[in-house]
This record gives structure tokens, C-alpha cells and sequence, in this order.
């Protein structure tokens, strides 16, 4: 390299020479380098330009998609808040059935202990071989519904047979007493 140095500073110096003896050539020469720094900045600032833009794009894009997003949260809130008065209703809607329900048990109930304690009245009054099933709070109803349809067969062919028998006895001529 210091082999060089000596003819990099004598081509320098005939340079500065020839630039300072000929304006027009300097002239030239400051142009040539401000064109060539324009060209060199403007190719910078290009890609800074594009840099830029796309940048502000994303930028965009993260806003528009920030906007759906909370557009999207506040129809859910819309919807979450519908399904929340909607279920409030239908769990009132179910606790107002259960308590139905439960009145209706109750009811059944003291219906299946009416007919037990008739069932019973009617055995104790009248022998119908039929031997009544014991009131209880956990009375079943198909067993109690069961002997009810029996006692009613029961009692319908007992009064079928006191009304066949009672025209038999009015028919049959009196003696008269004296």
C-alpha cells in the first residue's frame, strides 16, 4: 500500500489542479457529484417512502381489524346479554313448572289417598273380597288405580245381580196375610 500512496497523492494533486485552472470542468464535476448524491438520496428516501407506506398500511390494517374486533365483542355482549336475560327467564319459566309439578304431586297425593280411604270405607261397609291397600304417604298409584278398577268391577256385577234379583222378587205373586 505505501508503494501506491506516493502515486494516489501525485493523481490527487494534478485533480485539484486541473479542477481549480478549468471552472468548467469543476462546474461539471459538482454536478456529476450532485447528481450522483441526488440519485444515491433519492433511492434512499424511495425505500424509506415504501418503508413508510408499508408501515401505514399494516397500521391500517391493524385498525380496520381492531374495529371489526370490537365491533364483533360488542355484538357478542349484545348476544351474551340477550342469552342471559333468556335463560333468567327460562329458569324462572322451570322453577314456576317445578312448582307446578310439585303442586300436582301433592294434589295426586291427597287424590290417591281419598280413593284409598274410600276403597277402605267401601271394604269395611260391604265385603267385596277385596282386601284394601294400607294409606301411606308413599302409596303407589298403579297399585291404588288397580284395586280401584277392581273394587268398581266389583260393585258394578254386585249391582247387576241385586237388579236382576229385585225384578224376580217383584214379579213373584204376594201372599196376601190375613
Amino acid at each position: 500500500m505505501e508503494t501506491y500512496l506516493p502515486l494516489f497523492k501525485s493523481q490527487l494533486a494534478n485533480w485539484v489542479q486541473s479542477t481549480i485552472n478549468d471552472p468548467l470542468y469543476a462546474a461539471a464535476l459538482a454536478i456529476a457529484v450532485w447528481l450522483l448524491t441526488a440519485s444515491l438520496y433519492s433511492i434512499i428516501i424511495a425505500s424509506l417512502k415504501k418503508k413508510v407506506v408499508a408501515s401505514e398500511n399494516a397500521r391500517n390494517d391493524m385498525e380496520s381489524q381492531l374495529t371489526t374486533a370490537q365491533q364483533q365483542m360488542q355484538q357478542m355482549q349484545v348476544e351474551l346479554a340477550a342469552n342471559t336475560e333468556q335463560m333468567q327467564k327460562d329458569q324462572l319459566w322451570a322453577q314456576n313448572e317445578s312448582q307446578r309439578a310439585a303442586g300436582f304431586e301433592e294434589q295426586l297425593l291427597q287424590r290417591n289417598k281419598q280413593v284409598s280411604a274410600i276403597i277402605q270405607t267401601l271394604a269395611t261397609s260391604i265385603d267385596l273380597g277385596e282386601r284394601p291397600l294400607p294409606i301411606t304417604e308413599d302409596i303407589k298409584a298403579e297399585g291404588l288405580w288397580q284395586q280401584h278398577d277392581r273394587v268398581i268391577t266389583l260393585l258394578t256385577s254386585r249391582l247387576r245381580s241385586e237388579q236382576q234379583f229385585k225384578p224376580a222378587v217383584r214379579d213373584r205373586p204376594r201372599l196376601i196375610e190375613h
